[in-house]
């Protein structure tokens, strides 16, 4: 791995990014985007990385896609060497990847917004081509869904549309297909890989930074959406697909904003950049948010599926805006382009992900450059640690469950040890116990009280020498009554527990 681009006036990149004093204010200001469209042909011309990724990071971004796929892959190859070997190459080909049925099941439900049928299919082509290839090259890594609205975006930056042809049925085709394939593999290990996992778990992780940016933003809105517990499954569509589930662009949008994020990505060479976007939008639609929230609070029993929806809902229906350019998302993408880098800075994001995450090693902000054989270790130790982590999970799930039936009967030998008790008021009392973990199954606390099934044994035998001696002498005329003051006093030790943070 190697680090620190300096540009010519002494700056670094990142100082050139968060504070755009030197080439962002000319440009926002003075530069419109024909004038940046000059400004970026030459500097492609000179291969200047620092200030083409300073570039691509304000105002239209790379403005054209001839000049985009231009810088992308420019910059790609400042962050990521390829060193292929051609025997493995080769053998890769022709294994075929355990995910190729569903790539081909959502190959052919892309590009629906495209009229132009040959257009479409030709694509759609190249789409699947792309996927195949990449897996078969990658064959430890997973296919998500949505992986292919990602590559869509690529291809349509490689289209020529130098064709002077014009009509309803012209087809538009990849200009260098190498080119392409080298961008898409370099952007998937490099941004992507927490997603490209067995499972959704580490994307999971990553996506709760969306709700560590609402605390630091706005702590009322945080505690009122519950954000604390509720996992953020209401922005995987959005984030895994950096947006292009929801922003489809026509195949001669050239300026659509949907590209100005890849832009964005991939001059800072930062995967936080979706998560502030959708951050930015939840506080964006906070009003309207909440309005969803209260007013349909009364028809969901389960307020955790309330709020996924809300949140989910009221963002897409802004997302899938019929109009040609978002307005919302525009301002979104602006408020994160002019914001400071200390508004979004996390100290603790290391203790949110994995070790191994983009967002703490190839895609954490910084200008750095990876071989990939430095990537093919990082991508093996990150599978290695995923797999513990599930193997932990089994581990930790058996450990609850072979508890609970060791408690129930150690209750029950309680109550069945005394032969001199009648068995009317033994079957009462195991009604109670019974419908006791009923009630805390139904309020959901049946790991804690199972968890704490040795503090309510140990209630339970504290007191039940006292309750069967007063059974024996007639005194204790309820045998529910401290039963249920057994269940109340755990109650009230469960509240205080870390099992109700």
């Amino acid at each position: 791995m190697h680090t620190g681009y300096r540009d010519q006036l002494g700056l670094s990149h990142y100082d050139i990014l968060s504070g755009s004093e030197i080439l962002g204010s000319h440009l926002e200001n003075h530069v419109r985007e024909k004038g940046k469209i000059e400004l970026l042909d030459n500097t492609i011309s000179k291969k200047d990385i620092d200030v083409l990724r300073a570039l691509g990071y304000t105002e239209f971004g790379y403005a054209r896609h001839n000049l985009r796929r231009k810088a992308w892959h420019i910059i790609l190859r400042s962050q990521y060497v390829a060193e292929h070997n051609d025997k493995i190459q080769s053998t890769a080909k022709t294994v075929t990847h355990k995910d190729e049925k569903q790539i081909e099941l959502d190959v052919n439900r892309s590009f629906n917004n495209l009229k132009n049928g040959p257009q479409r299919a030709y694509l759609r082509k190249v789409l699947q081509k792309l996927l195949i290839r990449f897996f078969r090259s990658n064959s430890e890594l997973s296919y998500y869904q949505g992986f292919h609205d990602v590559l869509s975006i690529f291809i349509l930056v490689f289209l020529n549309y130098d064709d002077d042809n014009t009509g309803e049925h012209v087809i538009y085709k990849v200009e260098n297909i190498e080119s392409l394939f080298y961008c898409v593999e370099a952007f998937s290990l490099l941004y992507l890989r927490d997603f490209l996992m067995p499972t959704l778990d580490f994307s999971i992780d990553q996506l709760k930074v969306i709700q560590n940016y609402i605390l630091n933003k706005d702590e009322e809105l945080y505690e009122k959406m519950q954000l604390d517990v509720i996992h953020p499954l209401y922005a995987i569509s959005s984030v895994l697909t950096v947006f292009a589930h929801e922003l489809k662009p026509t195949v001669d949008d050239q300026s659509h904003e949907i590209f100005e994020v890849f832009d964005m990505i991939i001059s800072s060479q930062s995967m936080f950049l979706p998560l502030k976007i959708y951050a930015t939008l939840f506080l964006q639609f906070k009003s309207d948010i909440i309005t969803t929230y209260e007013v349909n609070i009364e028809n969901f029993e389960n307020e955790a599926d309330l709020i996924h929806c809300v949140i989910q809902q009221v963002i897409q229906k802004n997302l899938y805006s019929h109009e040609i350019h978002n307005e919302s998302f525009i301002n979104a993408i602006k408020k994160v382009r002019l914001a400071k880098a200390s508004e979004y800075t996390l100290t603790n994001v290391s203790d949110m992900v994995n070790v191994y995450s983009p967002l703490v090693t190839t895609a954490r902000g910084e200008s750095q450059l990876f071989t990939s054989e430095e990537i093919n270790e990082i991508v093996g130790k990150q599978l290695i640690y995923h797999n513990k982590q599930q193997q932990l999970k089994i581990q930790a799930k058996e450990r609850l469950l072979k508890p609970k039936s060791k408690h129930i009967n150690s209750m029950l030998s309680i109550i069945g040890g005394h032969g001199s008790i009648s068995p009317l008021i033994k079957a009462s009392i195991a009604v109670a116990i019974v419908a006791i973990l009923l009630r805390m199954n139904k309020n959901k606390r049946i790991i804690a009280g199972i968890s704490t099934g040795k503090e309510f044994i140990g209630e339970i035998k504290h007191l039940h020498s006292s309750i069967f001696y007063s059974l024996k002498n007639s005194y204790w005329k309820d045998p529910l009554k401290i039963v249920l003051h057994t269940y109340k006093k755990l109650q009230n030790q469960l509240s205080s527990s870390d099992f109700e943070r």
